[in-house]
């Protein structure tokens, strides 16, 4: 059975000697050990993953870990689609506002919500022809988050 880290200063004194946050994460003063996994592709199958991550617009991690554990990010973007689909032409908004329960944003992990933004940006703005197109970039709003105005 495997030790949990003991952590001095930030830093771990088990054999990993990781510095805080590398293979560690930290929650409210609890230490959880993180296990990574590492696997081999052939070139032709990397890039094939690799293609498919971008057609996503994830990590190629996250779209390997989509494949097999169901993930809060692809349940939370069908919802963020939903929600835009069912806005009024002409409204403004935030991702952030179309939780209409800010509890319930904020129950959304941190990375997922980070992902969600940065999915969205590029399905709406980067990719050509855009993946969304009921949907206009507006800008920068208060505290440097994009705002969208639906068409």
């Amino acid at each position: 059975m495997e030790q949990p880290c003991t952590l001095i200063n930030s830093v771990c004194l088990c054999p990993c000697n990781s510095i805080m946050g590398a293979g560690i994460i930290f929650f409210t003063g609890v230490i959880v050990s993180e296990k990574k996994v590492t696997i081999g592709f052939t070139s032709e199958d990397f890039f094939k993953i690799q293609e498919l991550a971008q057609e996503r617009g994830v990590s190629i991690a996250q779209y390997i870990k989509s494949k097999v554990i169901p993930n809060e990010f692809d349940v939370r973007y069908e919802e963020l689609l939903q929600k835009v689909n069912q806005l009024e032409p002409g409204r403004e908004f935030n991702i952030k506002e179309l939780w209409e329960d800010e509890n319930e944003w904020y129950c959304i992990s941190r990375g997922v919500r980070l992902s969600l933004g940065r999915h969205f940006y590029r399905n709406v703005v980067e990719t050509h022809p855009p993946k969304i197109v009921n949907v206009k970039e507006k800008g920068f709003g208060v505290a440097g988050i994009m705002r969208y105005t639906k068409i």
